[in-house]
């Protein structure tokens, strides 16, 4: 029995473009080279890329879970920290020390948690 050599079980990436595309799949090479590389569904033998069958199949196959959105929850975040900054607004309380440093304005007081070891706090001038 003669031995099959592992060179005839792989594809470079333009192979598979251009085997999947006679079928009548429409891929780009750097798309396809992104999700093997998302997934970790390729060999690579210096600088080139090599895919076997089962590589393909896992390419190929869909995502195990759906694609989530984290704009929509940090947009979430955003808006209730800018409600909780107009209802503070309106009571006229002070900013926090971190809101004050990032607007720029000092809050009337030094801030009732210990300071770390390592931060100073700035001279008065």
């Amino acid at each position: 029995m003669a031995e099959e050599n592992i060179l005839d079980r792989v594809m470079s990436p333009s192979q598979v473009v251009k085997a999947l595309g006679e079928k009548g799949i429409r891929i780009s090479e750097r798309a396809l080279r992104e999700r093997a590389r998302r997934i970790g569904a390729f060999h690579k033998i210096g600088r080139e890329i090599l895919f076997t069958d089962e590589d393909l199949e896992r390419i190929m196959s869909p995502d195990p879970k759906p694609k989530t959105f984290p704009a929509d929850s940090d947009f979430a975040k955003r808006m209730q920290r800018r409600r909780e900054k107009e209802r503070a607004k309106e009571k006229g309380a002070q900013p926090s020390p971190a809101a004050a440093r990032s607007t720029g304005r000092q809050p009337d007081k030094q801030p009732d948690y210990p300071l770390a070891p390592w931060v100073r706090e700035k001279p008065k001038r």
